[in-house]
């Protein structure tokens, strides 16, 4: 088995149709789609049965007694999966046609990760069409990380934490680097397991190819790690990826400069300031402090500027900003 497309999924059924039928068309008998069900409580199980029994591809499904979370299922998906390659996919997001031929080709140059490019869509996966750009690069391009000069280049390059693997869809690594490349229990509950598996084959030999043109549609307005609101999603990934930065590479590191950098173009000053407008429980304005002090840790004038704008913004001006984003902005789109 060459490819194994692995979709973790958990209550997706009105989504998972839609990825199922994109993918199907383009398999062959060296790819397989390996579904890892996390518990859910919709009818998934009924979806993807239909498909099995109308389909004669290698659809192996594994329905797990009790939901793991994000991070747990996405790693026993790779461990039920048979090929060389695995291909990480949501179970919400659409693969474009010819994508498996593509990557296919691709494994040939056998490295040992792949990002894929994408297209983020509405909620409505045929509205709303926007490339996002990962890095400041249009062309495929790989890295070799056991040269200084790749390495360096990969970092300072990126422009989204997509680049850092944030993004689960699209990412192909070989299994075996996967498989043998050991993660600390605690990011099991960090939304970036995956991520710090991945950083870690960095202390090693590792070879990247980044691919720019889009393989998938990944559908927004459905973030699965917004559930508990925005001030919660903006700690995911800011003390996340402060987190990994200076677990895997240290606090000083010019990577873990340059995973700031990156984080605090996606976690921007406008989004800090509209939270501090909203109406919050003592534990959210703490987190949001403390996001802050991270965000804008790196010592120039800057970060400094805007940590004390953040810092001493009245909350009455932030509440006036926010209801005029709120009743004028929002109601145009």
């Amino acid at each position: 088995m060459r490819l194994s497309i692995c979709i973790p999924t958990y209550n997706f059924g009105k989504f998972i149709g839609e990825t199922l039928s994109s993918i199907i068309p383009q398999m062959d008998d060296s790819v397989e789609i390996v579904i890892l069900d996390g518990a859910s409580s919709d009818n998934t199980p009924e979806v993807v049965r239909g498909f099995q029994e109308k389909s004669d591809a290698q659809i192996r499904y594994i329905r797990r007694d009790e939901n793991g979370g994000f991070d747990r299922d996405t790693d026993f998906s790779v461990r039920y999966a048979q090929g060389e390659y695995v291909f990480l996919l949501s179970s919400d997001d659409v693969l474009l046609p010819g994508s498996v031929v593509r990557i296919l080709e691709e494994l040939k140059t056998a490295r040992d990760c792949y990002i894929c490019g994408s297209v983020r869509t509405g909620i409505n996966i045929k509205e709303g069409h926007r490339p996002i750009k990962y890095a400041s690069i249009d062309t495929v391009t790989d890295f070799d990380f056991t040269k200084n000069g790749d390495r360096h280049k990969f970092f300072s390059q990126a422009l989204t934490s997509h680049f850092f693997f944030s993004y689960l869809s699209g990412l192909v690594v070989l299994r075996s680097r996967w498989m043998t490349t050991p993660v600390d229990e605690i990011y099991f509950s960090s939304c970036y397991a995956h991520v710090a598996r991945l950083f870690g084959m960095m202390k090693e030999s590792f070879s990247i190819r980044y691919l720019p043109e889009p393989f998938l549609l990944n559908r927004s307005g459905n973030d699965s790690f917004s559930r508990q609101g925005k001030i919660h999603r903006m700690g995911i990934s800011v003390f996340g990826y402060n987190k990994l930065a200076d677990d895997f590479f240290g606090n000083s590191s010019y990577e873990a400069k340059e995973i700031r950098r990156v984080i605090r173009g996606e976690v921007r000053l406008r989004a800090l300031a509209m939270a501090k407008g909203g109406e919050q429980k003592d534990h959210e304005i703490e987190m949001l402090d403390s996001i802050a002090k991270l965000l804008y840790q790196d010592k120039n004038i800057k970060n400094f500027i805007k940590f004390n704008l953040y810092k001493f913004l009245p909350k009455s001006i932030s509440k006036m900003a926010r209801s005029i984003y709120e009743n004028y902005y929002l109601s145009r789109r």
